[in-house]
Formats: C-alpha cells, structure tokens, sequence
C-alpha cells in the first residue's frame, strides 16, 4: 500500500507500466481500475440513445453516404453536396448525430485526455469530451466567421466551411469500422488507441489536401495556404496544447 495524501491506495493503482503515478495520476488510474468505462449508466445511455438516433436515420443515411465516400477521392463532390439543399441538410443532421458516437469512442479509448481531465470524475468523462469539443467547434465557428465576412469568393469559401462535416461523418465511419475489426482480432487496447490515432490522422490529412483544393479554385496558393493556418492549423494547436499543457 503507497500513502497518498491521507489515503492508502493499493500498490496496483500506484503503479502502471513500471511507473509511479502520484497526485492526480493516481487518483485517476484508481477510478479506471475501480470503474470500467462500460459500467458508467451514462456512458449506455449515450450509447443506446445514439444507436436509436442513427437507426432512424438509416433512409437519410442510405441517400448521403455514397456522397459523402466519393469526397473522399474527389474534391469536386464537396461542390455537388453543397448545391443539392436536401444532400446539404441531410449531411449537416448526420454530422449532427455523429458527435456523441466520436465523443464515445473519443472517452473510451482516451484518445483526449489532458491533466485537467484528473478533476473530472470518471462518470463524467463522456461529458466532458462532448464539452470539449463543442467548445472547439464553437471557436473554430467564430474563426471562420471571421474570415467569412472578408472573402472575396463566398461560395467556395463556404463550401470549403462546410467539407468538415463530410469529413467528420467518414472520420466517424472509419473510428467503428477501427474497432469493431480490432475488437474481432482481439487487439490490445494500446494496439487499438494506436491504429485510432492513425486513422484520425490520416482521415484529416486527406480533408487537409481536399480543403486545399476547393480554396483554390477560387483563391490564389498564398491565401489558400493563410486561410489554412487561421482555420484549420490554429484550432487543432490550440486543442493540442490543451491535451498536452493544461
């Protein structure tokens, strides 16, 4: 038994991989070893309310997703749902219905788990994902509202706006086909995290060069390039150096 403030804690929840956890360290890896993620009534909530939420969706999901996928190969088609209004909102609600399933598999596998996650308890944790990223959005929201009222090219600059979110639907997809392949073979949880990173990265990078594209073809390379920093590179820093400093 190690001594940490008042309390005695069990030598398992002091130490993890070799390394000795002190402070909050410890106090959160006591709470993943004496909660599980599954047994959290919030978390199956989330998770039933969502399966429900997406089985009704399943027409509008049958009419977006072929689109959504051939954005992934040709940028064009970014164009193609944004001129349609009813692709347009049928994306824009399954973007909406796929925030909780990402801010799930972002809780489970901690995928975001910064320092000042160690105040938060475990049964919260979900939440305060979800808060986090909506926290994110609403700054990446304000950015480039910013930058909307200066551009010169209105249509594209909104349909540049508007790609994430076929981008974070196939982001979505991909994080449960990740899983579910995984789980069947069995993969440590660290092998899993791993391969979810890579896919996360791979997934942005993509939209990364697709983004690029559709700004260009109104917009010249430098301001291409400038508006990528302020939209996309300054947000993702920011939430980097949350996961990493605070």
């Amino acid at each position: 038994m190690l001594l940490q403030g008042e309390l005695f804690r069990p030598m398992e929840e002091a130490f993890r991989s070799g390394t000795l956890l002190m402070g909050d360290e410890a106090r959160r890896a006591g709470e993943a070893l004496s909660v599980s993620w599954g047994d959290i009534p919030l978390n199956w909530g989330l998770v039933i309310a969502s399966a429900l939420a997406l089985a009704f969706s399943i027409p509008s999901l049958y009419r977006i997703i072929p689109h959504i996928f051939k954005c992934f190969s040709r940028w064009r088609w970014n164009l193609t749902i944004e001129a349609s209004l009813q692709l347009a909102r049928t994306r824009d609600s399954i973007a909406l219905l796929s925030i909780v399933p990402f801010c799930l598999i972002v809780s489970r596998f901690r995928l975001f788990d910064p320092a000042f996650f160690g105040r938060v308890p475990e049964t919260w944790r979900t939440l305060a994902v979800i808060g986090v990223f909506l926290a994110w959005y609403l700054i990446r929201s304000l950015l480039y509202l910013a930058a909307e009222a200066r551009a010169s090219h209105l249509s594209t600059f909104q349909t540049a706006r508007h790609a994430e979110r076929n981008y974070f639907v196939i982001l979505t997809f991909f994080l449960f086909a990740v899983v579910g392949v995984l789980y069947a073979f069995r993969a440590a949880e660290e092998t899993i995290r791993i391969v979810l990173f890579v896919t996360m990265g791979l997934v942005y990078l993509v939209f990364l060069v697709r983004k690029f594209q559709i700004l260009s073809s109104s917009f010249s390379p430098l301001s291409t390039f400038l508006y990528l920093c302020a939209l996309e590179f300054l947000p993702l820093g920011m939430l980097v150096a949350a996961g990493l400093c605070l």
